[in-house]
């Protein structure tokens, strides 16, 4: 009875891990920043500093550096270079039991013209 006890626990345990976060927040919903500000301003703080950080240096290594500077977990960057104009970068991070998402316009350098080779 004992093994099929342990047995139960170490599966409950495993499905909550594999169920991911609790919360899934779009923050380009429409006032979704502002009601994070409110509910956890923590959570908003770092939020902010990585919506910032990807839309002035859009580079796909900043996941590990965001991981462990803002305590993230998951960090995946989607370019949508192709399908948006202007060109767009969707991110999501996982903060504590919260999933966060958004499409960032980053600030690309511009075009310009190249010597044919």
């Amino acid at each position: 009875m004992r093994m099929l006890a342990t047995l139960f626990c170490f599966s409950v345990s495993a499905i909550a891990q594999a169920a991911g976060p609790a919360e899934s927040i779009d923050l380009n919903a429409p006032g979704e920043l502002r009601s994070l500000q409110a509910r956890r301003p923590d959570h908003y703080a770092k939020v902010q500093a990585i919506l910032q950080l990807v839309q002035a240096r859009p580079r796909f290594d900043l996941g590990a550096w965001i991981e462990t500077r803002f305590d993230a977990s998951n960090v995946d960057f989607q370019p949508l270079w192709r399908v948006s104009d202007p060109p767009t970068l969707k991110i999501a991070f996982t903060l504590e039991n919260a999933r966060y998402t958004a499409v960032v316009v980053p600030e690309l350098e511009p075009a310009r013209a190249m010597p044919a080779r």
